[in-house]
């Protein structure tokens, strides 16, 4: 094989499309994160509101207006 030095245009381009690529790869990878978050946050707002319904549920009737 002949050692040939690559085009820079043809350099320049691969390095363009491979810039792009590694952009795409690290905004799915953030979306992806901020999905994830968004689930837990969700999760833990159920938990919470559970927790509250509970709290309500054990107290005595008489306190519950009180509660307001």
């Amino acid at each position: 094989m002949k050692n040939r030095k690559s085009d820079p245009t043809v350099q320049m381009k691969f390095d363009l499309v491979k810039h792009i690529i590694d952009v795409r790869l690290a905004e799915n990878k953030i979306e992806a994160e901020k999905q994830s978050n968004a689930l837990k946050k969700q999760k833990l707002l159920s938990i919470i509101a559970d927790k509250e319904d509970e709290s309500l549920r054990s107290m005595p009737l008489d306190e519950l207006p009180k509660s307001y």
